[in-house]
């Protein structure tokens, strides 16, 4: 079981995806704004983070870039999930840091494996750090 946070100003986007993730067997918060989202990230540090790029009080690819600069959190597996559908948009927040980018409308069950992954990743990579230093 994972902590997840997703930050969608979305509703109907962010419970089906809380809903679908829960289902999965993770907890999952939801929070609609990209301030109350970094605030959380800050103080929660949950495993993995969905934000949506166009978000109230604070963009979705600022809240990444703080995560980034953050010694605590510059590995935390962050999807991006938004209706911005430009090439551009996906290449600034892959370059901000994104572990993928997924567009709306999408899913529920593609998210959860897209989650999934990025977990097994982190896990992957967090053994590998490990063995290293032992």
């Amino acid at each position: 079981m994972a902590r997840i946070l997703i930050a969608d100003d979305d509703d109907l986007m962010g419970c089906m995806l809380q809903n679908a993730l829960m289902d999965a067997g993770h907890a999952v918060g939801l929070l609609g704004n990209g301030y109350d989202a970094l605030r959380t990230i800050l103080t929660m540090r949950p495993h993995l983070v969905i934000l949506d790029c166009d978000m109230p009080e604070m963009h979705g690819v600022a809240v990444l870039k703080h995560i980034r600069c953050d010694q605590a959190l510059w590995n935390l597996p962050v999807l991006m999930l938004t209706g911005c559908r430009s090439q551009s948009d996906e290449d600034i927040a892959l370059y901000a840091g994104a572990n993928a980018y997924l567009r709306k409308p999408c899913d529920p069950a593609y998210v959860v494996f897209r989650v999934e992954e990025a977990l097994e990743a982190l896990r992957t990579s967090d053994e590998q750090v490990w063995r290293a230093a032992n």
